[in-house]
């Protein structure tokens, strides 16, 4: 995942911020994060993405964003038959350092 800026380059909490072009039927699948907080957004106005939240699932059309708390379960996933840009910046608690829990669900073959 390449990063536009990473923990070196901040003072504050900020862990990274990624980007990447999202494929037809790629995610990032559902995992939480203890000690991080994250954004993901989708800027595209012409997609939509599949945004699971603590197990809920919804399709935001671009642009769009969603914000996800330290220790509630996300993931995103491209159901449309076009890519679309995607961003994510994560953040952690102070003093803490980046941690994930993969909950298996990839959103393509795992239907939250």
């Amino acid at each position: 995942m390449p990063a536009i800026a990473d923990d070196k380059q901040f003072k504050t909490p900020w862990r990274f911020i990624h980007t990447g072009m999202m494929m037809p039927g790629a995610g990032i699948g559902e995992h939480i994060h203890g000690n991080c907080e994250e954004i993901f957004f989708c800027l595209d106005p012409d997609a939509h993405a599949d945004f699971v939240y603590n197990g809920r699932k919804a399709q935001v059309p671009g642009p769009a964003c969603v914000p996800c708390r330290a220790g509630d379960s996300h993931g995103i996933y491209n159901s449309s038959d076009r890519p679309f840009r995607w961003f994510n910046i994560n953040c952690c608690m102070p003093g803490q350092s980046y941690d994930a829990t993969d909950l298996e669900q990839d959103g393509v073959n795992n239907q939250p």
